[in-house]
Formats: structure tokens, C-alpha cells, sequence
């Protein structure tokens, strides 16, 4: 007989423990000669239920669907070992059987049923953690007996019947406590409450709130989470509004410590039959790491994983996290925590004595120290936090003979770098979250540093410097120690001036503090002890990276500056880089203000530095060059987007040495980039600091001053700067003519200069201008067959005749132009021909066509990240939905496009994609919705936008009955739609008629009607033509000319717009109707006339 099987609690003679597994001891040894399931299940229920039970209910709880006879026989089977082993204590009859009266039976359920709660609390009996102790789990866990239903109902009743109880004795106990102040207790009690029910979401409320108002904010915003993930895991379902709210007064400080010192000061005394941790003092509060403890706590929680190590820099926190997270984890996992500092202990030195020596004032040296620690241990969950692991790591076989030796112990280490163990789970940990929109929530990091602040200044004022803190903790990336050392100069500096100071120089990160760590002295001092582990061409190889703006992928790495991937996996390792989700790598802030010191110490490194990293970015970028006119353009876009701050560096490193040939091998890729992703403003900045750094003198380098000066007239282009880009042409229209150059490369010069003309004069509506300087450029890019260029060309062309009204020679040049782009393989530019052709289309009738070639339009845009252009394509898409009546739609659209205005600033575009969201809300009836914005969003900056702006602004003044108004803004829009949008002038034209005619200036009103029909029948487009016909029909009802009125209404009709415009229906439909209600049937005609035989009829009628 083992030790192990030997009851001590008791001297009954029968001893049966129902909580959790069952065992039946008898005479203080296991008892084990019962086999028999129900043999077993039939004791367990006599025990429990006191009292007489008739054989024939017995039978039928196990037995039910046999026989009676079958049933007795069974049963009497499953009496005879009880009556052998325990005859002395069962009373056995011919018909019933039960225990006896006077029997020496303990049973832990009878033990804990009868236990005087109430008392127990009044009295502050010392049995209280012992009744607890007794519930070990539900009644019979894991005990079951197959095909008996009624004993399982039974079985299912009493765990529900006593899991209950215990929950609610529980909660008693815990709120008793903390009605006293005793939180320590109280959450205790709540963290044994939820080992039963998990999911029960008071408990978690309770235990939020008493952690909080104990001071550990921190646990209390974890358990938040423990719960979110309980409740999601068990029941599927969200934590309740009550729980957020509280969460959320926690997170924002309004449930404070203070509320403790209202409770007598009780809340952190030690509750009896919990171990006593040896954990270290803080005298600081601690802030965030929620989500950090969280992984942990579950990671540790079940059991499987026994050794967790938390690797970081120094100064990241990887003690208080250890701390924090243990003193969580006790009474929720673990009955004793063990703190060991390995910060003294020599390399090769025993971890187990160390263990030892903290747990004992003096230790036996005679007895192995594995031995003597798993005695201390035995069968108990205990964890053990070794702190400040990094200098051991030869040692760390070490543990896992620890682990072998003692099952029930599981390790959690910090250390700068991981252990390399079979059995270790690592946990990189990071800096202190901050964030950059302080209007709703104060950040962890941000947090912190008003904290510390307060302890040196407490007239310390945060608000009026939220975001330069914020700044602050984004320099050094969330380490807590650099906050609580910059937050110590709030006495003598503002947070302004920290922040410049730390941009200058690490130096004031120091502490002054007489009982700071001596490591964590200066952030400094821990990076030198941090690099003191590496060679000195480690040390050299990683300080170039340093020179890297933001992450970097291996191939630079090892390029720029020599270093190896194993080298780069130790820096890891040690936290001094760390790897991206996309696989690059990166350096803290702070660690590459330390290294760049470090490499600026050297001259001769630090220049041959520099040259590598701008002449490696040079060489990539020479290298794709080409691909932006072939099918590998996308995969150049998506390189220099990865690299875009790396390369602008190396730009501006070369620019400063004066390198043209790097600058001339980097400038194309950089422009198609700028270009294509919305930079012409960052592109004219970049073309103009570098022209200005080439002398004119040398002819090479003008050379290259002539195609920045071409780059420079494209982003013009883009921004609509017509003033600068006349003055950009000039200057290279000079320094082209005064080149020597061979015939070829002067005609392609000479074209580019009348092509770039051309585009000016478009956009100054000169069209006839325009089209005679894109045709000469045009013969000569067929003759040099230039095909990019001759696509643009067409494109252009195809422009102005759309705009003309002639819709056919524009879709022939559009065509043209794709032709030439899928020649050259430049997919990219195929967005803009498309959008040319969907909006011809729209004006042909042909909505399939048109909707088709928008989203091709869009499709390709997106596909190449072109967000320079994407409001060119949402815009129109709009209005095509908008033409064709499919007003929400065309809204939808129009709010899609909103998501590029703020990102490319470009004010032709955020005109355009608002007013097609007024047109749209106008003919939805939301007058002013669409008017507000035309208050708020909308400026006449161009012509072009402004005519169709003004233009709605009047039609919305009609809806509302400001006629005086309308008239004004119709007026002006008359004049711009004549010179850009001839084949639109129509439409205003006849939005003239309409509102002199409500002014009363009938005459004025048919002039304009006249001039609206010869429009319309000259540009010959249905939606114009429509409109002009409805207006005529208005005025004709209006004047009381009711046949003309009926004819011309009957055709209008046809206008499809008419059923979902609210705006039609509020300006004319509806009144026409009421005019035209009464006339007998007969007076009523077909509408067997044409649209276009009626617009002729029209013009000659007036």
C-alpha cells in the first residue's frame, strides 16, 4: 500500500470522494476489487441518496428496459461484491437496500451539502478554502454506465444540482469579501467560480471590477478578453453591452484605485491557503498588454505547453509582462508561483539551486537540488518565471531536465533571445501600442507616458500635447523604458521639445534615478550590451543597414551591406530586427538611430555605405525600366510601391554626391511610378530640385534635363497646371532646339513638343488648334513608329471629337489608339481609351456598351493600382447610370469614387465625382442633400467641370422655385457648354426656355426653345433631343396649345427618364399631366410620330 493511496482527511471507515473522478477508499486505502460498472454506480447512488430504496426501483434505474425478472437478477449481481466488501456497512434485505444508520461512512458531497456557509463567512472560519477545496468537479466526471437512461437523468440532475451551488457559493463568498475591501479574496474566489462555469458572464463582471478597483487594470482588461473568448467558445455569443461598458470605463480610467482606500485599505492582503508569490515590488502602475497576457495565460492555461519564453529588447517589459501575467495565472492554473532572478548566476551554474535559493533562505547541499525541487513540488501545478535568461543560454539544457524531472511544472522565461528547446514556445514581444487618432482613445503607450509624467510634474497638462506624445512613443516604438525616460524630462521640457530632442540624439533617454536597474540605465547602454554579442563585422554589416528608411527584403540586405542570412536570423533572435508579415525585415527606431551613430563613427565605411545602397536602388530600377511598356509593368509598379521610401533615399543619396548616372539609370522608373500612382505633385518636386542641380553647360546632362523637363510637363498634365505647363514647354522647346541632334531624334522632339501643344490647347477648349498641332504629331510618331505616344495621340484625338458631337469619328480614333496600345503591350494605358469609348457610348444609346466599358475602364485601373486617374473613370460611370435613369445606382458609383478624392487631391476630379452625386440625389427628389453639396464640396476652378456644375446648380434652384436664381446659374452654363460641350448646349438651351418661361418672358423663353431644337437636331443624340421635346410640350400645355401639347408629350413619353426622375416629375411631368387631365379621349392622339421628325416639326414651328 502506497503512500500515494492512504486517505489523511479523515478516519471513517468508508470514504467516498463524488466531486470530479470518483474514488472509494475503505480503511483509509483505495479501494479496488469492485468491477462492476453498476456495482460501482449502484454504492455511489445508496451513499448519495440516504434512505431505504425497493429493489424494483433500484432495477429499474439501471435496468429499465429489461424485464422485471431480468432486472432483479442483474441487480442482485451487482449486490454481491458490495455485500462482500462493505456488508458491515450496507443494510442488504429481501426488498430493499440501503446503507446503514450508524455506518462509518464520509462522503465528500454529504460534506459539502451540510456545511454552514453563512457562518463560516460571519465568522471568518478557517475551513472556508477547505469547503471549496471539496468540489473537484461535476459529481461522477467521466464515470458513466451505458444503456441505463435512468440513472444517467439522475446523474445529469445532481452534477447540474451541486455545479450550481458550488457557482452561487462562490459568488456568495466573493462578493462577502469584497463588500469588506478584501479583493484579494474576493477575486480568488471569482477565478475559482470560473474554472466551474467559464462562459458566465456576471462572474466576469465581478472579477473585471474587483481586479480594477484593486489596481490591476491590466488583469482586468485581460479578463475582458478571457471572457469575449469563453462566451464565443461556449455559447457562440458576444460579451452584453453592461460588460463593454465596463470594459470600456476601465480601459479609460474611470473605475480607479482610489475606490480601495474607501474599503480600509484591504485589498491586497493575502488570502488564507494561497501560497505567498516571492514575485518582485512595483511601485508603478502597469498599462496595456492585455492581448499579450492573454496569449499566454491560454498558452500556459491548458497545460500543454509547459515552457513559454518572452524574447524582446531590453527595456521592452519582458519582466512586468512575466509578473503581471503569473500573478493572473495563480488560482487560475497555478497554486504557487516561483520567481527566480538569473541576473547574477554565472554561466554553467545549477537553475535548479537558483530555483531553490529562492524559494529557501538556505538549502541542502548534500541532496541533488532536482530532487529537492521536485519535493517542494510533488504533485502540485506550479509555474516558475526565470528572469533575464540571455547570458544562460548554454545552460538551457538545463531545463528541460527540470521539465523531465517534474510533470506538473510548467517554466515561463525571459530572455533577449530564444532557448532553441524542443519544448519552447516563444513569444516575440513588441512595444506598447500607440496610435495615430487620439479623438476617441488614449493609447497604452500614450498612457504610459502621462503616467510617468505626472509622477515628476503633477501639474503636468497632457491635452494640448496628445499628438507630439503620441510622436514620442512612435519613436521608440512603443518601449516602455524610452517612455518612462523621455516622460522624466516633463519637468524641465515639453513633450515638443522631448520629441526634437530624441530625433537629435538617444542621449537623453538616461535615467537619473538612484535605484535604476544599472542595465537599463540608459537606452544606450542597453543596446551596447546588447551588441557587445557580436563580431566586429556583425556589428559593421548590421549598422549599414541603418542606412534602409523602412524594411527591406534579404536580397538588399546581402547586396547593400554584406551581411548573411545567418547573420540576419541572429540579429532576430536577439530582437534587434524583426521580420514583417510580408516576410521583409526592419529595424526599432531606436536601434537604427543607434546604429547609424555608429556607422557615421566610421567616415570611410559610412561613405562606401551610401554608394552601395543608392547604386544597388539605381541598378533595380535601371533594370525594369522597360517593363513599364510591356506585360511586366504591373510587377514593376508593385517592386518600387514595396520600395518607395528605400528608393527615395537612394534618389536623394545620389542627388546630394551628384551621381547623374545613378539619377539618370533611377529617373524613368521613378516617374512611371509617380505617374501611376497619383505623385505628379511629389513628381514636379522632385523634377524640379534636380534640374536645378544640372548645369546647362554640359550637353549629356542637358540631355537629361530635357527628359525630366517631358516628366515634369506629364505631371503638369495630370494637376491641370496650364500656367506652369506653358512655361515647363517653353524651356524645353529651348533647350531641345539648341541640342545637336540627329534628324530621327528632332522629329521626335518636334512631335512631342506639338503633342504636349495639342493638350494644352484642349484644355483651353481650342479645339481646332488642338486637333492640327495632334495631327502633326501624330505623322511623325507613324513615321518613328512610336506607338505609346501615338496612342495617346489618338486618344486625344478621340476626345475632341466626342466633345464636338462627333460621336462616330470618336469611337474610330478610340479604337485606333487600342489597337496601338495592345501593340506595345502597354495594358495600363487601355484604362483611359476604354472610359472614351463607355462615354461616347452613353450618348449613342448603347447603355450595355457603355456600362461594359466602364468596368473595364475601372478593372484595369485597379489592376495597376492607377489611382491618378481612377476619378476620370468613376465619374463617368456615374453619369452613364445617371442617363440611363438608374439614379441610386449612378449614387453608388458616384460614393466609390469618394474613396480617391482625399488621397489624390485633384480638384477637376473631386468636382466631377461630386456634382455626378448632386445630379444623382437631384432626380432622386433629395433637393437638398444635393444642394449642400453644391454649398460644401463643389468650386468652378475649370471650365469644363464648371459648365456641367453650374448647369445643376440651376436645374436644382427650379426644383425649389428659385427661378431668378436658376436663371443666373443656367446663364452661365450656357456660355462655357457652347465652347466645351456644343452637343450638351442643347440641354441648357432648353433649360433656358423653361425658366424664363416661369419668369414670364414668354418670347425670350421660345427663342431659347428654337435654339434648343436646331441643337438637338444638329448633334442628333435622344437624350437631349427628348428633353427638348418634353419643354416644348410643357410651354405648349402652359400656353393652352393642348394638341401640340398632347402630341409633343406623347413622344416625351417615350423618354425613359421620366418614370424614375423625381425631378422631371416635380418640374414638368406632373403639372403637365394636371393640364392635360380633363381633355375628352378622342382629343387625344397616337404617338405614331417620330423624335426626330417631331424636333424637325419644332423648328419649324417656331
Amino acid at each position: 500500500m502506497t503512500k500515494s493511496t492512504i486517505r489523511q482527511d479523515s478516519t471513517a471507515r468508508l470514504q467516498i470522494e463524488l466531486f470530479g473522478s470518483p474514488h472509494i477508499y475503505l480503511d483509509g486505502a483505495l479501494l479496488d476489487q469492485i468491477k462492476l460498472v453498476r456495482s460501482k454506480a449502484l454504492l455511489f447512488y445508496l451513499v448519495l441518496e440516504n434512505g431505504s430504496h425497493s429493489r424494483s426501483m433500484l432495477a429499474n434505474l439501471f435496468w429499465g428496459e429489461k424485464s422485471e425478472s431480468v432486472s432483479r437478477r442483474n441487480l442482485r449481481k451487482a449486490i454481491q461484491p458490495l455485500n462482500k466488501l462493505l456488508g458491515s456497512i450496507l443494510t442488504i434485505e429481501k426488498d430493499y437496500v440501503s446503507t446503514r444508520g450508524n455506518a462509518d461512512i464520509w462522503v465528500d458531497v454529504h460534506q459539502f451539502q451540510g456545511f454552514d456557509l453563512e457562518g463560516a463567512l460571519k465568522q471568518g472560519n478557517d475551513k472556508l478554502a477547505s469547503y471549496f477545496d471539496l468540489y473537484k468537479g461535476d459529481i461522477l466526471s467521466g464515470f458513466y454506465v451505458s444503456n441505463a437512461p435512468h440513472f444517467e437523468d439522475w446523474q445529469l440532475s445532481t452534477q447540474t444540482q451541486f455545479r450550481t451551488k458550488a457557482v452561487e457559493d462562490l459568488q456568495k463568498a466573493g462578493q462577502f469579501f469584497a463588500d469588506r475591501g478584501e479583493y484579494s479574496a474576493a477575486i480568488l474566489y471569482a477565478r475559482k467560480s470560473l474554472r466551474i462555469e467559464a462562459w458566465r458572464e456576471e462572474t466576469h463582471f465581478n472579477l473585471m471590477l474587483w481586479l480594477s478597483r484593486s489596481g490591476q487594470r491590466s488583469a482586468a482588461l485581460t479578463q475582458f478578453l478571457l471572457c469575449e473568448d469563453a462566451l464565443q467558445k461556449e455559447l457562440e455569443a458576444e460579451p452584453s453591452k453592461e460588460l463593454n461598458e465596463l470594459y470600456k470605463a476601465i480601459k479609460t480610467n474611470q473605475i480607479v484605485a482610489e475606490q480601495i482606500a474607501e474599503q480600509g485599505g484591504k485589498a491586497l492582503g493575502p488570502v488564507k491557503g494561497q501560497t505567498t508569490l516571492n514575485l518582485p515590488t512595483y511601485f508603478t502602475s502597469f498599462h496595456g498588454r492585455e492581448e499579450d497576457i492573454l496569449y499566454i495565460a491560454k498558452k500556459m492555461q491548458d497545460g500543454k505547453v509547459r515552457l513559454l519564453t518572452i524574447t524582446g529588447q531590453g527595456g521592452m517589459g519582458k519582466t512586468r509582462l512575466a509578473t503581471e501575467t503569473a500573478k493572473i495565472m495563480v488560482g487560475r492554473r497555478f497554486e504557487e508561483i516561483i520567481y527566480v532572478n538569473l541576473k547574477e548566476v554565472r554561466p554553467g551554474a545549477s537553475l535548479a539551486w537558483a530555483a531553490l535559493e529562492a524559494i529557501y533562505p538556505q538549502v541542502n547541499r548534500e541532496i541533488p537540488p532536482i530532487e529537492q525541487l521536485a519535493g517542494h513540488i510533488s504533485t502540485r501545478m506550479v509555474g516558475i518565471v526565470l528572469d533575464n535568461f540571455e547570458h544562460l543560454i548554454e545552460s538551457a539544457l538545463q531545463i528541460t531536465e527540470i521539465l523531465d524531472a517534474i510533470p506538473s511544472l510548467t517554466i515561463l522565461v525571459t530572455s533577449r533571445q530564444p532557448l532553441q528547446l524542443d519544448a519552447e514556445w516563444v513569444y516575440p514581444l513588441g512595444g506598447l501600442n500607440s496610435r495615430d487618432d487620439l479623438e476617441t482613445e488614449r493609447s497604452d503607450a500614450v498612457q504610459l507616458f502621462i503616467d510617468r509624467a505626472s509622477k515628476v510634474d503633477p501639474r503636468f497638462v497632457p491635452d494640448p500635447y496628445l499628438r507630439d506624445i503620441n510622436e514620442i512613443c512612435q519613436l521608440v516604438d512603443g518601449m516602455p523604458l524610452s517612455i518612462e525616460l523621455a516622460a522624466s524630462w516633463a519637468i524641465t521640457l515639453t513633450p515638443i521639445e522631448i520629441k526634437a530632442e530624441i530625433k537629435n540624439s538617444l542621449d537623453i533617454l538616461v535615467s537619473e534615478n538612484q535605484d535604476s536597474n544599472s542595465d537599463h540605465h540608459s537606452v544606450r547602454t542597453l543596446l551596447d550590451k546588447s551588441f557587445d554579442s557580436f563580431s566586429k563585422k556583425e556589428q559593421m554589416s548590421f549598422f549599414v543597414l541603418s542606412l534602409f528608411v523602412s524594411d527591406f527584403d534579404k536580397e538588399s540586405a546581402e547586396q547593400i551591406s554584406g551581411i548573411t542570412i545567418y547573420e540576419i536570423n541572429k540579429f532576430i533572435k536577439y530582437s534587434l530586427l524583426k521580420r514583417s508579415q510580408q516576410g521583409r525585415f526592419e529595424m526599432h527606431e531606436l536601434v537604427k538611430q543607434y546604429a547609424s551613430e555608429k556607422l557615421s563613427e566610421d567616415p570611410g565605411k559610412y561613405e562606401d555605405g551610401i554608394r552601395q545602397f543608392y547604386r544597388y536602388y539605381a541598378q533595380r530600377l535601371w533594370g525594369i525600366q522597360d517593363d513599364w511598356h510591356s506585360k511586366h509593368q504591373l510587377t514593376a509598379y508593385q517592386y518600387i510601391a514595396l520600395e518607395h521610401t528605400n528608393v527615395m533615399a537612394a534618389w536623394n543619396l545620389a542627388l546630394s554626391n551628384q551621381d547623374f548616372n545613378a539619377i539618370e539609370k533611377m529617373h524613368e522608373s521613378l516617374f512611371q511610378y509617380l505617374d501611376w500612382s497619383g505623385g505628379s505633385k511629389e513628381g514636379i518636386k522632385i523634377c524640379i530640385e534636380l534640374i536645378n542641380q544640372i548645369s546647362t553647360e554640359d550637353k549629356v546632362k542637358r540631355a537629361l534635363i530635357l527628359q525630366v523637363l517631358s516628366w515634369q510637363v506629364t505631371f503638369e498634365i495630370n494637376l491641370h497646371q496650364f500656367n506652369e505647363l506653358k512655361v515647363t514647354i517653353a524651356k524645353a522647346e529651348t533647350i531641345g532646339i539648341e541640342l545637336e541632334q540627329h534628324p530621327g531624334k528632332k522629329e521626335s522632339f518636334e512631335a512631342w513638343i506639338n503633342h504636349q501643344k495639342g493638350t494644352i490647347y484642349i484644355y483651353q477648349s481650342e479645339f481646332a488648334k488642338a486637333k492640327g498641332r495632334l495631327l502633326l504629331a501624330k505623322d511623325i510618331y507613324i513615321k518613328t513608329n512610336a506607338l505609346n505616344e501615338l496612342a495617346k495621340v489618338y486618344s486625344r484625338l478621340g476626345n475632341i471629337e466626342w466633345v464636338s458631337g462627333n460621336f462616330s469619328r470618336a469611337i474610330e480614333n478610340y479604337k485606333i489608339a487600342e489597337s496601338n496600345i495592345k501593340e506595345s503591350r502597354n495594358e495600363r494605358a487601355l484604362a483611359i481609351i476604354y472610359n472614351g469609348i463607355a462615354t461616347v457610348s452613353r450618348y449613342i444609346n448603347d447603355a450595355e456598351v457603355g456600362k461594359k466599358y466602364h468596368e473595364k475602364a475601372i478593372n484595369v485601373a485597379e489592376k495597376y493600382h492607377d489611382e491618378s486617374n481612377m476619378l476620370i473613370y468613376y465619374a463617368p460611370y456615374s453619369w452613364t447610370h445617371w442617363y440611363f435613369g438608374e439614379y441610386e445606382k449612378g449614387l453608388e458609383i458616384a460614393r466609390k469614387g469618394l474613396n480617391y478624392t482625399n488621397e489624390i487631391h485633384w480638384i477637376r476630379g473631386h468636382n466631377a465625382i461630386y456634382c455626378a452625386m448632386s445630379d444623382c440625389l437631384m432626380h432622386m427628389g433629395e433637393y437638398q442633400s444635393a444642394l449642400n453639396i453644391h454649398l460644401n464640396e463643389l468650386t468652378y476652378s475649370d471650365i469644363i467641370v464648371g459648365a456641367i456644375i453650374k448647369k445643376t446648380r440651376g436645374e436644382l434652384e427650379m426644383a425649389i422655385g428659385n427661378f431668378q436664381e436658376a436663371q443666373k446659374y443656367m446663364s452661365m452654363s450656357e456660355k462655357d457648354m457652347h465652347k466645351e460641350f456644343p452637343f450638351i448646349a442643347s440641354y441648357v438651351l432648353a433649360l433656358q426656355s423653361i425658366v424664363h418661361f416661369k419668369l414670364g418672358k414668354v418670347e425670350l423663353s421660345l427663342e431659347f426653345l428654337n435654339e434648343a431644337a436646331q441643337s438637338a437636331g444638329k448633334i442628333r443624340v435622344d437624350f437631349y433631343a427628348y428633353f427638348t421635346i418634353l419643354v416644348a410640350s410643357y410651354i405648349f400645355a402652359k400656353m393652352g396649345d393642348h394638341k401640340k401639347a398632347i402630341t409633343y408629350y406623347g413622344v416625351a413619353k417615350q423618354f425613359p427618364n421620366l418614370e424614375t426622375s423625381k425631378w422631371f416629375q416635380d418640374v414638368f411631368t406632373n403639372e403637365i399631366n394636371e393640364l392635360l387631365r380633363d381633355l375628352p379621349e378622342e382629343a387625344k392622339p397616337g404617338e405614331e410620330i417620330g423624335l426626330w421628325e417631331l424636333v424637325a416639326d419644332l423648328k419649324k414651328s417656331l
